[in-house]
């Protein structure tokens, strides 16, 4: 910590606290997330990474990447990142957000 005489206020160094406040990754998976559409009959197919931390606000992540190819009816997200307080709230996260492109998960 250093004191800034000039606007009398305390500053802290930035190398101290760096290490003091990352999170260990207790938990990582690669897995597959699939949606189906009954109106279109299609399939759609997200590779994921599922990350849990040891400690944060939101310590479970799940980062989503689309596996082509894209459905017929519908333009999907390339990518999409999901932060949750635990995985059972990611996953509903996940599945409101297929279904508002019209798919349910599988």
């Amino acid at each position: 910590m250093q004191r800034n005489d000039a606007r009398d206020e305390w500053k802290f160094d930035a190398v101290n606290l760096q290490g003091a406040m990352k999170a260990k990754v207790v938990y990582q998976s690669e897995e597959r997330i699939f949606g189906f559409s009954a109106r279109s009959r299609e399939y759609i197919e997200y590779s994921a990474t599922i990350t849990i931390k040891d400690s944060g606000k939101k310590p479970v992540s799940i980062k989503l990447s689309f596996v082509p190819p894209h459905p017929y009816v519908f333009d999907m997200p390339l990518t999409r990142k999901v932060e949750a307080e635990s995985l059972s709230q990611a996953f509903a996260k996940i599945a409101k957000f297929f279904r508002g492109f019209g798919f349910e998960m599988r």
